[in-house]
């Protein structure tokens, strides 16, 4: 939706505290984007403060936020399962 080729993303910033991978799931997003020029595919492990960053000049930074905490919450603690769901969101951050 941005319209920016994928090769001029210069990182992959991938934020979840649910990762399907332990070793990271950025590089996956790379490569399922198709990415020739390889940027910087790196993972942050907590959801939503992977927005809190600093952008360098002239960059292109794709953030996204996943997570899956149905998969981890406690169902039967009725006091706060209520309180978590499971959501994605991407933003392309750029100047």
């Amino acid at each position: 939706m941005s319209q920016v080729d994928v090769d001029d993303v210069d990182l992959i910033l991938m934020c979840t505290s649910t990762p399907d991978d332990v070793f990271g799931c950025a590089p996956q997003v790379q490569k399922a984007l198709g990415c020739r020029r390889n940027p910087l595919a790196y993972d942050i492990t907590a959801a939503c403060s992977g927005f809190i960053l600093g952008l360098p000049v002239d960059s292109k930074i794709l953030v996204i936020g996943a997570d899956a905490i149905s998969r981890i919450v406690d169902w039967t603690d009725r006091g706060t399962c209520i309180l978590f769901g499971d959501a994605a969101g991407a933003v392309l951050v750029q100047n």
